[in-house]
């Protein structure tokens, strides 16, 4: 990665600009550099990442290339912002490396700073991986969670006998925790979320079940985030997650029957336990519901990253079932998010997530409200028994 006059260059939309910067990291005689901006959503999925796409011809003695780059020019509003793009970027420098010799993702040729935002410069995975769907199928979600398992298994355990994470990152996967941006303020509005939502639950018969699910999460809250986020000393199971795991943050492709995939977007890459990342990537939303097959989708990450450790050499006592107990804790943990965001159920795939969170909080507390510190022996029990 090198400094270069990127801002500069998309300030001005002149791809020129980057030429001599480009000729440089790409050891190449670079032709003129056609950019076009293009809507973010098609390739993050956001449509408040202008995303620009360079394309030009690369020139090596007698060979020549054609070349495609898009750059990710952001204008963080809020420090909470600005901190995870700059993780983004120590992410590549500290972890990219290793990761892209089991998993793809994009190579980070420039990244600049400045008044005017953050700019980052990457190979266009788009040219490898043209699919870019909305919701994904049995195999699409194989190929995704066996991406995932072999990410995951990369940094398993990293801080083990005195070693270490990748340098300079943070220390706390995701942005939902309790600790990130306004999530411990919203959780005072957890406990009556649902009420918002009561004519359709009432309808797919939830309600009963509901209605009582928002002070039970609200209460369950710090011991889940206190046991899902552990920073202090080693914890057992802990690896590098992607922290935002989405659809929206995937590309595949299909060569002759067989789905692969490749990922973008690290900007809460840190720390955490796996469940975190599936908690998120499962939640049904109005575009994938992968709740019907959750089970055996689970069950093949959990074969696959397996493999992946057994492959890496990195261990691999992790059973299912201690997997799975993890997950209940993250799905709880992840609805309690959503209901402070502001989440309402609208269909009955919404009121099946209702009805499957709630027999994962019965878990717990078997469906009466208990106090922070009854939840936080329940968590403690139902570990201890997986």
């Amino acid at each position: 990665m090198a400094t270069s006059s990127l801002l500069a260059a998309l300030q001005a939309k002149d791809g020129d600009k980057l030429r001599p910067a480009l000729s440089k990291i790409l050891k190449a005689d670079v032709g003129p550099i056609h950019l076009e901006q293009s809507a973010g959503e098609r390739f993050t999925g956001g449509t408040s990442t202008p995303v620009w796409k360079l394309r030009f011809v690369a020139k090596r003695g007698d060979k020549e290339k054609e070349t495609h780059l898009v750059a990710k020019w952001v204008k963080p509003s809020t420090e909470l912002r600005r901190g995870s793009y700059l993780n983004e970027r120590q992410f590549y420098l500290s972890a990219g490396s290793v990761l892209r010799k089991v998993c793809r993702l994009p190579h980070l040729l420039m990244c600049d700073e400045g008044p005017a935002g953050i700019a980052f410069l990457f190979d266009d995975l788009t040219v490898d991986f043209p699919l870019h769907p909305d919701g994904l199928d049995r195999q699409q979600g194989h190929a995704t969670l066996r991406w995932l398992a072999r990410f995951h298994g990369s940094f398993w355990e990293a801080d083990a006998a005195g070693s270490s994470f990748p340098a300079g990152m943070t220390t706390l996967a995701d942005y939902w925790g309790l600790a990130k941006g306004d999530n411990e303020e919203r959780l005072a509005s957890v406990a009556g979320a649902l009420n918002a939502s009561s004519k359709v639950l009432k309808a797919n018969g939830v309600w009963e079940t509901a209605k009582t699910l928002g002070p039970r999460l609200a209460a369950a809250a710090r011991p889940l985030d206190a046991v899902l986020r552990r920073t202090k000393g080693f914890v057992r199971h802990r690896t590098l997650l992607h922290g935002d795991f989405k659809t929206a943050n995937l590309f595949l492709r299909d060569v002759e029957g067989v789905v692969e995939a490749a990922v973008v977007d690290f900007e809460f890459a840190g720390p955490g336990l796996v469940a975190v990342d599936l908690a998120n990537f499962l939640f049904p939303d109005l575009k994938m519901n992968l709740l019907p097959m959750e089970g055996e989708l689970l069950e093949f990450y959990h074969a696959e990253l397996l493999k992946a450790l057994d492959e890496f050499g990195t261990g691999s006592d992790f059973p299912l079932s201690t997997f799975l107990a993890q997950y209940t804790l993250a799905r709880c943990d992840y609805m309690r998010y959503m209901l402070g965001r502001g989440w309402t159920a609208c269909s009955a795939a919404d009121a099946a997530i209702i009805h499957a969170v709630d027999k994962d909080l019965q878990h717990l507390d078997g469906g009466e409200l208990l106090s922070s510190e009854g939840y936080a022996k329940a968590i403690s029990d139902l570990l201890a028994k997986s």
